[in-house]
This record gives C-alpha cells, sequence and structure tokens, in this order.
C-alpha cells in the first residue's frame, strides 16, 4: 500500500486520498469524513501550502477533529492522529482488518504527545478473529 487515507475514528470509515491537506479542503469530502460546517469554515481559511505551516495546521485542525492521518510505504503503514492511542488503534482497525497481511507493520504517533507504538499485524490478537 502506498496511498493515503484519511480515517474517521469513530466509524472506522476511512477514504484514499492523494494530498491529505488538499483533500480535505474540499467541503465534500470533509463532509464525507463526518467533519461538521464550523470545522469545515475553519480549514478553508487556512492558506494551504505545499510543505509549510499551512499545510500542517490543515491537517491539524483535521486530526482534532476526530481523524486519523495514514500513509502506506509499502510493507508498512505510519498512523498520524491527536487522540489518545489506543482510540487512533481502534479507529483504524477496520481499515487494517482490510488491507494488512500479517507482516503488515504498523506505526502509530500521537502528535500531542509524540507517545509511538509500532506492531506487526500478525502480533494484534484482535487481528486473528
Amino acid at each position: 500500500m502506498k496511498e493515503g487515507v484519511w480515517i474517521e475514528a469513530t466509524s472506522g470509515r476511512y477514504e484514499y486520498v492523494d494530498d491529505h491537506a488538499l483533500w480535505i479542503m474540499s467541503p465534500r469530502h470533509a463532509e464525507r469524513m463526518g467533519l461538521g460546517g464550523d470545522v469545515i469554515q475553519e480549514i478553508r481559511g487556512i492558506k494551504w501550502d505545499f510543505s509549510g505551516p499551512g499545510r500542517r495546521a490543515i491537517l491539524l485542525v483535521a486530526m482534532a477533529n476526530g481523524l486519523i492521518r495514514a500513509r502506506g510505504h509499502g510493507s508498512s503503514i505510519t498512523f498520524e492522529f491527536t487522540m489518545p492511542n489506543q482510540e487512533a488503534i481502534q479507529g483504524a482497525f477496520p481499515f487494517l482488518t482490510e488491507v494488512a497481511g500479517p507482516y503488515t507493520y504498523s506505526s502509530f504517533t500521537n502528535l500531542n504527545t509524540l507517545e509511538a507504538v509500532g506492531f506487526y499485524w500478525k502480533d494484534l490478537p484482535e487481528s486473528r478473529t
């Protein structure tokens, strides 16, 4: 997997994306991910830039409102979020159930605390059910 993904943590719903920040700036996309009108307006009010503070601000607003950012790197997937780690892992579980093989390595990083945890899918007890 090499695509980007937004995951809505509460429902596990996810969408494949090319650029996370640019994609979530579309009101139609943001609504599909469960973001409310006030959050959508906040995101649209931030000036997007390719790899600068605007892009980071957009990502952080989306994540502060229940979204998990994921990106595939071949046989590994990174997840970034601002919610508690366990909540993010549970939110990503439906996505991982569909795409992860036993040796897919998942790395979860909480951007608020910089706490990180990683595991192979085969080592997560819930993945065997």
